[in-house]
């Protein structure tokens, strides 16, 4: 049996993804953190939505979130 997990970007019409590379479900929390801004880049959102790089400054304006771009 398999297992993937990705983080999908919720931006509108947006199918950036990021492969999680984890082999368990309860690994995959850790993982998402990761992958978030400042590390690596995409925004959490509020309701668990997250935003890719090319997503993340419009999203965190529209919400009043902290995002800075590297």
């Amino acid at each position: 049996m398999g297992f993937e997990s990705k983080l999908t970007c919720d931006g509108c019409g947006c199918s950036n993804e990021v492969d999680l590379q984890v082999s368990h479900p309860g690994d995959a929390d850790c993982a998402i953190e990761n992958n978030l801004f400042p590390e690596g880049k995409w925004l959490a959102g509020l309701d668990d939505d997250h935003y890719c790089p090319a997503h993340a400054s419009q999203a965190a304006e529209e919400l009043d979130l902290e995002y800075a771009a590297n």
